[in-house]
């Protein structure tokens, strides 16, 4: 499964499922991240997610020497081409965006 940092896959339309996280409280920073983020993505995957987008990370040491990582996204799933087009009675239908960030 693919992990996005931004809240959008160029050239895709996607409709989001739920947020989804994972969250490991370990001695070591490295472990406890690579198994939230193991979490993480078994979470959207119990969702049939294609993808999770707007990832980010939260590492954090706690006075007792544990490291704790959080990591959280939302779960996607890709639409199909034929759902994009669809419309109401009205002939309007859903609008779709491609955002793109300037720097």
């Amino acid at each position: 499964m693919k992990l996005y940092t931004t809240d959008f896959i160029s050239g895709k339309e996607i409709k989001t499922i739920e947020m989804v996280k994972g969250m490991v409280v370990d001695n070591y920073i490295q472990y406890a991240t690579k198994e939230a983020e193991i979490r993480m993505i078994e979470s959207a995957m119990e969702l049939q997610a294609d993808a999770i987008i707007n990832v980010r990370y939260v590492l954090q040491c706690t006075e007792g020497g544990s490291d704790v990582a959080i990591v959280s996204g939302t779960a996607v799933k890709f639409v199909e081409e034929k759902e994009c087009g669809s419309s109401t009675a009205e002939g309007f239908g859903p609008r779709h965006i491609n955002a793109k960030l300037v720097n």
